[in-house]
This record gives C-alpha cells, structure tokens and sequence, in this order.
C-alpha cells in the first residue's frame, strides 16, 4: 500500500545542448557553437559549425545517418552542394535540425557527420538535444524544491520504507486537488492532496512490500496532475531491491547405526535471491573413503588445520536442502567377516592330502630330452589318518617307465599301457597325520623332446576310518629343455 505526495518546480522546455567528441584530423578541425538552446517541439534547433581546413582546398559535405532527425542549411545550397573552404581558411555554416516527426519530450542525441570531398575524411559531431514539452510545467505552479521526490536509493522489502514528495505552492492561487500518481513495476497508488497560497507541504507514501520480493531494479515515475493536466516533466527516480538472506543450517541430526555414522544437516535459503554456499566436513584420508554424501559433486579443501570434504549447493528463495553425509564402515566388517568365513569353510572343505609333482630332466638324445626323473609328493595335512591310499599318475603316449631302474622308495604297485598312454599306480596302506611320502619313477621318452611339454595329473584316492572316500589332484607340470 503506498501513500505518496509531490511537487516541484522542473524546467519544462526544450534546452539545446551541443558538444563535439570529434576526433581532430590532419586535413580539418571541428569548432560547434551555440545558437539556439531554445528547441521546442514543431521548432527547429540552430547551431554554427566553424570548419578549418588545413589542407588544400576543399568542399565540405554535412549528413546524419540518423533516420528520426532531418538537418538543413542556412543558406540551403551549403547541405546540397556543400561549402567550399579554401587552403588554411575557416568558413562558418549553419545547420538547422528538425525533427522527422515530432518526439516525446526528453533527451536525445544526434550525429552529425562532416566529410571531405578531397580526402574523404570525416569528422562525427555529436548533438545533444533537450525537447521541451507544451504541456504545463512545473514551475508554473510549484517552487523549485532541493529534491521534491525523495525514496531510498536501496529498499530491503522485509523494512517498512517511505517516499516523501515535498511540495511548495509558489502562486497565492490554491491548488484546490492534485492527484499524485505513483507507478512503478512494485509501486502503484494515487495520492490527492492541496496545497493553500505559498504553503509548503510534504507528503508521505508508505511503502509496503511483499518480504520475497526478488532483487531487482526499478523506477519510480511520479506524475502530478492538477486540473485534469498533467504536470511536465514527470518525475522519475530510480531505486533497487537489495538481497538479503543466505543458506543456513537450521536442523542438525547425527545418528550411530552399527559402524556407520550419519551426520543430517537441513540448510534453508530464508532470503529473497538465489544463494549458494560451501558445505564442509572435516576428514582423513581413511574416513574419506568411506564417506558418501546425498549431495553429489564434492571435492577436497586442504588447510593448515586439516583436510575438508566439500559440496557445494544453491538454494532457491526459501528451498530447503537435507544434506546426509554416511561415513559407513560396515563393507570393511562384512569384508573381514566373509574372509573369516572363506577361510573356515576352505580348511573345512579342502582336501586333507595334498598332492605335488614335478620332474627333472635326467637324461638327453639328438639335443632333446629323453629322460626324466618324476617326483609325486603326497602329505596329510590334516590330524586324522586316513587308509587304502592309492595314487596314479599317468604318462604321454611317447613316453613310458623305465623298468630296469629302481624306482623310488616304493615302488609302483602296477603299470597299464592303456589308450590314452601309460598309468603307474601305487597302493599305501595307511597315511598317519601330518605324515609325507614321497614316491618316484623314471620315464624314458620314445623320441627326442625339444623345447619342452606338459606332464599330466597325478590324482590320489583314500578313505578315512569311516570308510568315506576322498579324492586330490596336483596341477599339471610343465618341462622345458
């Protein structure tokens, strides 16, 4: 709601400014005079130009690109045909500027632009104007006041704010009812006061907001109107709604769950503009690899005091933001439970006997291998002793055992040449605990081996005293010349 008074005394008229910004050039110089500040609408404005031609002779030709203004000459054959200036010599024109059609009162600026016919130079002169309206003016009827619109140049809406319009009757005529209008994209209301002979009045709008009104600037245009004629010129006074408020935490909650920390953080834009904000948590390099957060984007801030993890988040006018940040050590705890777990069920489920082969090349033929010495090594690792222990191991089709050499500390209990080569097998009767044997044969090869092969699996089946059947196996072996 507004309530608003006003008045002073402005100089309604046109005012004819002149001044050049041209650029000085080698070949001419520029000089504008005043003729004419007088300019009122439907006249025509009148100033002199004094044009110095430094170089040789030449004609001088004056335009305006600008379409809203029309310029003429005194007299008219200077803008048709130019005007003529002699080496070192400085001739006067007069220019006339008028108006296309008839514009608005207020400020304007015009170009004019004098170009040498000889060199093609031009100078831009530029012409300020001031169009006074027919419209009653202020002084008419008001005194001249020091400032007679007065409004915060800043307003925060959430303040209660004022506009004063100071007024002062100059005429011992009463101004019986004058109408003061205020509008503006946030301001609007009409204010009717009077004002008695020579009395002096100020008028107090108050002005309220709505406390978010966004940040933003803005023009209070205040117009008198008094006998159904408005005052020239209207007033205009510029002000800005500043920004206030800011991201702020307004609710902390911090829960302990079974290894996992969770820090819940609620942050409020109470302001009337957007605001954005560093959110920051102090942490090290171990809890930082467990901390998670539901505001994506973080990055790391490194002080004297320590390591920060860091977000940053914008918050809307009155948006809310639940910040949930998860240092959660539970995947560790079920990582080293399920280890525990592993390592259980694999000394609960192994094989209790292990079996390990290798070989070593004992002899050679045509630089090839032609011998070798194969060891099978079988050990019960575990507390129980197990019975009926039979191991096999079987040799490529190009190979077989040599008989004629000892064999070992036992020997094989039976040799089969079958279809996929030859087997050795050896029957144990009982392996006690932690007890190792270690069992050995000869194989001699058919032909010569060069660069290398692979032994296949020697496998061992046993039982335990209650007559349960186990099997192992060993990995194969890989020789090399």
């Amino acid at each position: 709601m507004i309530t608003i008074s006003s008045g002073r005394g402005l100089l309604l008229g046109l005012v004819f400014l002149i001044s050049i910004a041209a650029v000085a050039a080698q070949d001419f110089d520029v000089e504008q005079r005043e003729i004419d500040r007088n300019f009122q609408t439907g006249k025509q404005a009148v100033f002199e130009l004094d044009i110095t031609n430094n170089g040789e002779d030449d004609t001088f030709r004056f335009s305006t690109v600008d379409v809203l203004w029309n310029i003429q000459s005194q007299p008219l054959f200077h803008y048709f045909s130019g005007i003529d200036i002699a080496a070192g010599e400085t001739e006067t024109v007069r220019l006339l500027l008028n108006p296309s059609t008839p514009p608005p009162p207020g400020l304007y600026e015009v170009k004019i632009t004098v170009r040498s016919e000889e060199t093609d130079a031009t100078q831009i002169v530029p012409i300020v104007v001031f169009v006074r309206s027919d419209a009653p003016a202020l002084r008419d009827y008001l005194a001249a006041v020091t400032r007679i619109v007065e409004i915060p140049p800043e307003i925060d809406p959430r303040d209660a704010n004022q506009v004063k319009i100071n007024l002062e009757n100059r005429n011992p005529k009463i101004i019986d009812e004058m109408e003061i209008i205020l509008s503006s994209n946030l301001i609007n209301g009409v204010i009717k006061t009077d004002l008695q002979s020579l009395q002096q009045k100020t008028v107090v709008a108050d002005i309220e907001l709505d406390p978010l009104t966004p940040p933003q600037e803005d023009t209070l245009v205040v117009t008198l109107v008094f006998e159904n004629k408005t005052l020239q010129p209207i007033i205009k006074e510029k002000f800005e709604i500043v920004a206030y408020g800011g991201v702020e935490p307004v609710n902390v909650k911090k829960r302990n769950i079974f290894f996992k920390l969770v820090d819940e953080t609620t942050f409020v834009n109470d302001g009337n503009a957007p605001a954005s904000a560093t959110i920051e948590k102090k942490i090290n390099f171990l809890t930082k690899l467990f901390t998670s957060s539901s505001t994506p984007g973080s990055y790391t801030i490194t002080r004297e005091e320590g390591s920060y993890l860091a977000w940053d988040v914008e918050l809307d006018p009155q948006e809310e933001l639940v910040h949930i940040v998860s240092t959660d050590y539970r995947p560790v705890i079920f990582v080293i439970i399920v280890a525990i777990l592993a390592y259980i069920a694999y000394i609960l489920l192994r094989s209790p006997v292990i079996v390990r082969k290798e070989a070593t090349v004992v002899g050679f033929r045509e630089n090839g291998i032609s011998e070798l010495k194969v060891l099978i090594h079988i050990k019960n690792r575990s507390n129980r002793s197990f019975e009926r222990i039979t191991v096999s191991d079987r040799l490529p089709h190009i190979a077989d055992v040599h008989e004629d050499i000892e064999v070992g500390t036992l020997k094989p209990t039976k040799i089969h040449q079958g279809n996929r080569g030859t087997i050795v097998t050896w029957n144990i009767e009982n392996l006690d605990k932690l007890e190792e044997r270690v069992l050995s044969y000869r194989m001699r090869s058919k032909l010569s081996i060069l660069g290398g092969f692979t032994l296949p699996i020697a496998s061992v089946k046993f039982f335990d005293s209650a007559g349960r059947r186990f099997r192992s196996k060993s990995k194969k072996y890989k020789i090399r010349a």
